[in-house]
């Protein structure tokens, strides 16, 4: 997996990639949220519920996603924050490599505490987690966060359901099969909140 992303990586630097493309590439790609991602940002934010985005893809692009298809974009300072691969450029806005050691799907329980060594630190007051992820290593993202008590995990199951099924029934709490929207996990936050509530 990880000759696989080094691979990958070698390839896209070869490109002669710009800084000012970013944008232009994802106008122009088919990338889609999943519906209601505004949604559930929004109800996170309202609730101060902290928003971690840890993806083994390129953190430049995925900022440039959600800056161009969320609905949601009033977030208070350092929300979400996003661990990922980014890019290096020069001074003229070429590429010139990656700024920190490649995350991939395998190793993020690994570097996390490399990239952002005190995020779980910040937020230790928090003992509850909701975990989604579309691959069997996401289940580990959590792993450094060593004050939590309770972990609701989700499985996104896109493809090859048939094989991957049962693997991901044994591992996951919750799976939703070629579910492109965030329903339940804003059912699952809204029942939370309610139950908070002081009208509960």
């Amino acid at each position: 997996m990880k000759d696989w992303w080094l691979q990958a990586h070698e390839a896209l630097l070869k490109t002669n990639l710009h800084r000012d493309w970013l944008g232009k590439m994802v106008q122009q790609s088919s990338v889609e949220l999943r519906e209601k991602t505004g949604v559930l940002f929004a109800i996170l934010e309202h609730c101060n519920v902290p928003l971690l985005i840890f993806s083994a893809g390129i953190g430049d692009l995925i900022k440039e996603v959600l800056n161009q298809k969320c609905t949601f974009n009033k977030f208070s300072p350092g929300q979400p924050m996003i661990v990922a691969n980014y890019l290096k450029f020069d001074e003229k806005g070429a590429l010139k490599g990656f700024a920190k050691e490649l995350i991939h799907t395998f190793n993020k329980h690994e570097v996390f505490s490399h990239h952002q060594t005190d995020y779980f630190i910040k937020h230790e007051g928090r003992r509850n987690v909701l975990l989604m992820g579309d691959m069997m290593g996401d289940l580990r993202m959590a792993d450094e966060m060593k004050t939590k008590e309770n972990v609701l995990t989700i499985g996104f199951l896109n493809s090859k359901v048939e094989v991957c099924f049962p693997q991901y029934r044994d591992s996951f709490d919750i799976v939703l099969i070629d579910d492109q929207s965030h329903d339940i996990p804003i059912a699952i936050v809204e029942a939370v909140v309610q139950s908070k509530s002081p009208s509960a």
